[in-house]
């Protein structure tokens, strides 16, 4: 009972995600690419490797994605480090009063993802922009 209560509080949630900052995305592997809906979002990760006493800390964009929705050439997958996601989004004209859709391009980096939820039905990619 209070399992499947959490699990639709969890899908609340991540409609309510969707609808507030949700975009439509190009996910891209070689020339197999989808259309899906993802939430973006950011991870934070420290290192200590550096000289001692010294950390550096990193982070990356995220995108939250369905894992019924990561399907290329018809095939149901899981991201990999090198695969794409090209994201397009309005950017203000400096000196103007108007937008521009500028296409941003990130890169699926390693560990490509980890799970976004605790019933496994999002994963949470991992990138970097490179355009």
């Amino acid at each position: 009972m209070i399992g499947q209560q959490l699990q639709r509080a969890a899908q609340a949630l991540q409609s309510a995600m969707q609808r507030v900052s949700g975009a439509s995305v190009t996910y891209t592997r070689g020339n197999l690419s989808a259309t899906i809906d993802a939430v973006r979002a950011r991870s934070t990760f420290v290192t200590d490797d550096q000289a001692p006493g010294m950390q550096v800390q990193a982070s990356s964009q995220d995108f939250i994605i369905e894992v019924a929705a990561l399907v290329l050439g018809d095939v149901y997958t899981r991201p990999q480090a090198g695969d794409r996601i090209s994201l397009q989004i309005d950017q203000p004209v400096i000196g103007s009063n108007s937008c521009q859709l500028v296409t941003q391009i990130f890169e699926v980096i390693d560990p490509p993802y980890s799970p976004a939820d605790s019933v496994g039905q999002r994963y949470r990619v991992h990138t970097k922009q490179v355009s």
